[in-house]
């Protein structure tokens, strides 16, 4: 009877150890998880002249978190996505890779909401600084070759608009 009460109980101990293991395992899935796309707006790039070259939806960071995370931890963008960075124009702010999964192209522009400078196919998990030549007012940062593809250039202008949440209908 003690032998059988013994295995009974190591069974239940192994199952138990598993079972944790299991949720373990799902919960560190879980906060490894990429953040999803959020849709805040639209953004149109034009050459000087107002033709149209690109659009994007785009998901606009401004909080001092939204900036610091940006699309860190992310490993896939659409081709029409894109995230813009909104500062305060009265200084530059540069980049850095460091968690990012895949390469991209940044745009620089200014407070005329022309693009001064263009990185193209940064380095993803690089440390290296990607300085801004100028003071950018925003940073679109948008898949890399996207730059290439709808031969964006400096001097480019830029228009966008936000697109009302959901939460506010």
């Amino acid at each position: 009877m003690k032998k059988i009460i013994y295995i009974l109980i190591s069974v239940s101990l192994i199952l138990g150890l598993c079972a944790c293991k299991s949720q373990a395992d799902s919960a560190a899935e879980q906060e490894v998880e990429a953040p999803k796309f959020r849709h805040d707006g639209v953004l149109r790039v034009m050459d000087a002249g107002g033709n149209l070259k690109a659009t994007f939806r785009i998901e606009v960071a401004t909080t001092e978190m939204e900036l610091r995370q940006g699309l860190k931890f992310r490993d896939s963008m659409e081709d029409d996505q894109g995230m813009l960075f909104v500062f305060d124009g009265n200084e530059p702010h540069g980049f850095w890779m460091e968690d990012t999964y895949m390469p991209l192209d940044m745009l620089f522009i200014d407070y005329t909401n022309t693009i001064f400078q263009i990185e193209e196919n940064t380095k993803p998990f690089s440390t290296d600084l990607i300085d801004s030549e100028g003071f950018n007012l925003y940073t679109l940062e948008v898949k890399a070759g996207t730059c290439a593809k709808h031969n964006i250039t400096v001097g480019d202008k830029i228009e966008w608009e936000r697109i009302a949440s959901p939460s506010s209908h």
